[in-house]
């Protein structure tokens, strides 16, 4: 129950109370009154015995007469024993408040009589009509009561009053520290910085973004000018920005700052921010501070900025991707034809070491579309066994020509190829060398050491078990901060005044994705040391070449194989050199004309061993599209898809596009040779 309540409840008690109190002290005061008024005429008859020898005289007649004007008697008369009249007398006739009493039965008449004696014999007797009056002496004593309740009452409410207002205050005190508390966390969970300030411009509240942005705590901030703890300038120019605090004060009107505004920390610090001003309004529409709220959009703009670029690349990698798929379709030509000419060559001929230097240059120029397809972002690696001495050597070199560092390689003579994608690790050791040249800008030494690992586990233990190559690449640099060591990964992160912050990134997710592992150990102004993992097959670089030498000594199976490709040159020098390994050979320029000429095989009884289908082809249906319809005529079909574009992901994964093998363009006779007898075989 409210106090209000409680109030009101006693208030009733306290009202019945007195209406009991008045009707007892009125009953008992009319008892008391009549008493008196029949002692008053006792008292009378008293003196009228005692003048009983002069009852006429003017003592007892005055007597009587005074009593009728001061008694309220309406009427007084003396009998004697025999009933005969002796004396009547008239009171003072009634007032009009009296006789409006009369009227209302407010003032009763009471009719007394007392015998009057003699020698302890009655004579005589007095009868009185008297006006009973006491209405007044009840009203003055209700008039009392009821002072004195209103009294009780308002001390009551009082009472009551005060205790509703220390509850009202307890509760609101309450009410007011549930919402500063609310506002606390609201302002804590707010993800943008928030200052509030007053009309002087001094700091009353920052929350926990803002201590963490502005480097100043509550305490600190708290009393502090706005431009002391908000310590803005232009970005571009350097020059302090206008203080938005009094901006707002002087305009009434909610502001937002200007583009390239940074924020300088107490620590000096910058972020670049975005934020807008507001005035703070009483009930009463009256300015009573300011409220800034600003976010930290520097990721925000270096990521945009970072997008940007990375556009740039994209469209940089879909050109290059374009120029090596086209190159490689003419230098698979090249290459494939001087093979060809030096096959029909007499060894001893002036003629055959300049084919053999074309064959060289042309192998170089190979190298150098791969260099370029390292610029288009690509799928998943397409894995072959390579020389990872020659993968690192060559990328090293490419990025150190014409620069004052260089590279001192440490390589086993057993040195295990791995299974990789050339063209991505050489991008993952060309960025890694790229940044050994940043940290030494006045020339020195990387070295380049490479080993077999058969037991990772010991070294590494998040590798599974399973034989690597460990390379490791050391500069002599200026080193990295431990406090930036663990973020060289991280995309868009950088040291450097300019770049992408990818390089490193890319790094990771290329050997992430040839399941293995490359981290890095740093110490200030002594250089950076790189470890790369990576997965090893178990063959030397002295086997494999001989392998690829050899290729064409090997017993072969004589089969038919149809050719499709766009290129006229492909078609025809493909042809040439299957043919001079005794295939016989088909050639289609499209996937429809291979599609026609497999069915006719099939008609005929006639069995084609191995399609080899170009990726691509330009406004006609390429590989990707016709295996589906040569798979549907026989699922047993041997499909081997070509590319000049090796980073394409069908490339990557042409299993699961139903193609039993990949070759990228330029490809060399032996190992086209080698190819075709493992399908056949």
């Amino acid at each position: 129950m409210t106090g209000y309540g409680k109030s009101q409840k006693l208030e009733g008690i306290l009202s019945i109370a007195a209406l009991c109190l008045f009707v007892v002290v009125v009953a008992g005061w009319d008892s008391s009154l009549r008493q008196a008024d029949q002692a008053t005429i006792h008292r009378h008859a008293k003196v009228i015995e005692d003048d009983l020898w002069d009852l006429n005289s003017d003592a007892s007649l005055n007597y009587l007469a005074l009593a009728t004007d001061t008694g309220n008697y309406e009427q007084l008369n003396v009998f004697t024993a025999d009933d005969e009249l002796l004396l009547h007398l008239e009171g003072s006739d009634p007032g009009f408040v009296d006789l409006l009493l009369l009227k209302l039965g407010l003032i009763p008449k009471i009719n007394l009589q007392a015998d009057v004696y003699h020698n302890d014999s009655s004579i005589g007797r007095i009868e009185a009509v008297h006006r009973h009056d006491t209405v007044y002496r009840y009203l003055y004593f209700f008039l009392v009561i009821l002072l004195v309740l209103l009294s009780v009452r308002f001390f009551i409410r009082l009472l009551y009053a005060k205790e509703t207002l220390e509850t009202r205050v307890q509760g609101r005190t309450a009410e007011l520290a549930e919402e500063k508390e609310r506002l606390a966390v609201t302002l804590r969970s707010i993800g943008d910085g928030v200052i509030t300030t007053d009309l002087q411009g001094k700091v009353v509240l920052i929350n926990k973004i803002s201590e963490m942005l502005t480097g100043w705590s509550q305490e600190e901030a708290a009393g502090k000018p706005i431009e002391d703890v908000f310590n803005i300038i232009n970005e571009q120019t350097g020059k302090p920005c206008e203080n938005p605090v009094e901006k707002v004060l002087a305009t009434g009107q909610i502001i937002a700052l200007a583009n390239h505004t940074a924020l300088i920390a107490k620590d000096g610090t910058r972020h670049v921010i975005e934020d807008s001003g507001a005035p703070i309004f009483d009930q009463k529409s009256n300015i009573i501070g300011t409220v800034l709220v600003y976010r930290d959009v520097t990721s925000e703009k270096r990521t945009k900025t970072e997008l940007a670029k990375i556009q740039k690349l994209e469209s940089v990698g879909v050109l290059a991707g374009g120029i090596a798929h086209d190159f490689n379709n003419i230098l698979a030509a090249i290459l494939g034809n001087v093979e060809l000419a030096a096959m029909y060559t007499d060894p001893d001929a002036k003629s055959y070491p300049l084919l053999e230097a074309s064959k060289k240059a042309a192998l170089r120029a190979k190298g150098l579309t791969r260099q370029l397809l390292t610029f288009a972002r690509g799928g998943d690696p397409v894995r072959q066994s390579a020389s990872i001495k020659k993968i690192v050597t060559d990328s090293a070199n490419f990025v150190l020509h014409g620069s004052s560092v260089v590279c001192d390689y440490h390589f086993p003579e057993d040195l295990w190829n791995v299974d990789v994608d050339t063209g991505q690790i050489s991008q993952v050791i060309q960025n890694i060398i790229i940044n050994g040249c940043h940290a030494m800008p006045d020339g020195g030494v990387i070295e380049v050491f490479c080993k077999n690992v058969e037991k990772p586990g010991k070294e590494v233990s998040a590798l599974s078990a399973g034989k690597y190559i460990k390379i490791t690449i050391s500069d002599s640099g200026s080193g990295i901060p431990a406090k930036f060591l663990d973020k060289i990964f991280d995309p868009y992160f950088s040291t450097k005044q300019e770049g992408s912050g990818l390089g490193l990134a890319i790094c990771y997710s290329i050997i992430s994705k040839h399941d293995g592992m490359i981290t890095a150990t740093s110490d200030l102004n002594r250089g950076t040391d790189f470890t790369i993992y990576l997965p090893a097959c178990v063959q030397t670089a002295a086997q494999d070449q001989s392998t690829v030498e050899q290729g064409l000594d090997r017993s072969e199976t004589r089969g038919t194989i149809l050719i499709m490709d766009d290129e006229e040159m492909i078609r025809d020098m493909t042809s040439e050199m299957l043919s001079r390994l005794g295939h016989e050979v088909l050639l289609a320029e499209h996937g429809h004309e291979a599609i026609e000429i497999y069915n006719e095989h099939r008609r005929k009884n006639r069995k084609i061993d191995i399609i080899i289908m170009d990726l691509t082809i330009p406004g006609g249906m390429g590989g990707k599209d016709t295996i589906k319809e040569i798979l549907r005529i026989d699922p047993q079909a041997k499909v081997v898809v070509a590319s000049g574009y090796s980073n394409d992901p069908v490339m990557a994964r042409y299993r699961q596009y139903g193609f039993r093998a990949s070759i990228a363009k330029p490809f060399q006779i032996a190992e086209l040779n080698t190819l075709i007898n493992d399908l056949l075989q």
